[in-house]
């Protein structure tokens, strides 16, 4: 049996209900939009706000009124050569027939966004090998991050425990594949079995961009004096309008 994909709330105000949302569950919107607003939860499940004064057919609901919806393998899945990742979203409604997610938002089927916190040598070696990793190698952090989600990597120093001040992002891409793995052999040189867990990522080319002249346009660190802290856990998760705002200034096209 399928799991819920999208829980849809109707909601009087859509940008308001955002704001409340954003500070309950710590993390910003993934889309949003004047009559619609989309969050994407830790076990996958998506949690979208829609007007309730212009949801087409209008619900029957007068307040509290909600739809939950399920992923189903698109009908080519088992043709041979098909991209079984491919998924049509349909919506099962409780009482009347819905749109589908896409046509309610455009777009909003779309990946996650997360910043990575790397010295720029170590995010330049992850470019090279097309990996990425995080939290000294953890593999927890990393099956966050699903094929498709937009990542960049965010260096506060040029070099790995070094005191230089780099603060800038170094690198973007896509995280692509399924797999979440381990390293196959010692990757410390000392003979310690460091084996880190990694993910791939399709690599864009990109220049290094600056954090500082970004800090007032980001939704992560405007208005925040100690706005670094944010990079405490090693990997963060950020809005798609943060995500396009370092692409742009890193001039990337993702």
């Amino acid at each position: 049996m399928p799991s819920p994909n999208f829980i849809l709330l109707y909601v009087d105000c859509p940008p308001l209900s955002a704001r409340f949302y954003a500070e309950l569950l710590g993390r910003p919107p993934v889309e949003t939009s004047p009559t619609f607003a989309l969050f994407a939860l830790d076990n996958g499940v998506m949690l979208g706000l829609w007007s309730r004064h212009t949801a087409e057919p209008a619900p029957a609901a007068l307040a509290g009124g909600s739809e939950i919806a399920f992923a189903v393998a698109d009908k080519d899945s088992d043709r041979p050569g098909a991209d079984r990742s491919r998924f049509r979203t349909h919506l099962r409604g409780a009482r009347s027939g819905r749109p589908s997610l896409a046509r309610l938002c455009p777009g909003c089927v779309m990946s996650r966004h997360w910043i990575a916190v790397a010295s720029a040598d170590h995010a330049r070696r992850g470019r090279e090998l097309g990996v990425m990793q995080v939290c000294h190698g953890k593999g927890g952090p990393l099956r966050r991050v699903q094929p498709g989600d937009g990542v960049v990597y965010y260096s506060p120093t040029t070099a790995f425990r070094g005191k230089d001040r780099l603060q800038a992002f170094t690198m973007i891409g896509r995280a692509k594949g399924d797999e979440v793995y381990q390293a196959g052999v010692d990757q410390s040189g000392l003979g310690d079995g460091f084996r880190p867990f990694r993910r791939d990522v399709e690599y864009v080319e990109a220049d290094e961009a600056p954090i500082l002249p970004l800090l007032d346009r980001l939704e992560l660190t405007r208005g925040k004096k100690s706005w670094g802290y944010a990079f405490r856990f090693g990997l963060v998760e950020i809005s798609k309008a943060d995500f396009d705002t370092v692409a742009q200034a890193m001039g990337a096209r993702v």
